[in-house]
């Protein structure tokens, strides 16, 4: 073998460990967009928890009430009351006065805090208990999709 046919061999096979480690250091193409569909369901959680806060606060209404529905736009107009994938509405039920949960169904697991906003959560269907009052619960309340509440509507806004 040539000097010349051993530096290309060398220099494919380090161009080869370069690659596998890109992927196994920040994850595939398929889960990076995975993950930015996780980050893009939080934000729309964020903004229909906001957008409930702030119907709440400007209820005239004594005492004011938390809306039955809602919608919420995102910053390109698209609705941020369903999931950016299948289409399907996120939960929202009221529990009592002043909280409310909020559903959505992740798609990957994420036990990392401070990751993003709702971490950590398990795949799936995931609800979070808000009070307008201030704040949500940090840890997920369980899969509350499956969950029936008599006096909660069965639908999202």
């Amino acid at each position: 073998m040539t000097a010349d046919r051993i530096a290309a061999t060398l220099a494919c096979g380090l161009v080869a460990a370069g690659v596998v480690a890109g992927f196994w250091l920040t994850g595939s193409p398929q889960t990076m967009r995975t993950q930015a569909l996780d980050r893009r369901r939080t934000a729309d959680l964020r903004a229909f928890a906001d957008a409930v806060q702030a119907r709440y606060t400007n209820d005239e209404a004594v005492p004011p009430r938390l809306p039955r529905t809602l919608t919420v736009r995102r910053t390109d107009e698209s609705d941020a009351t369903r999931d950016p994938v299948s289409g399907a509405p996120y939960r929202y039920v009221r529990e009592s006065a002043t909280r409310f949960r909020l559903c959505a169904t992740f798609a990957l697991a994420d036990d990392r805090r401070d990751r993003y906003e709702f971490a950590p959560h398990p795949a799936g269907p995931v609800c979070y208990r808000f009070d307008v009052r201030g704040g949500y619960e940090t840890n997920p309340i369980g899969d509350g999709i499956r969950e029936r509440s008599s006096r909660a509507p069965k639908h999202a806004p």
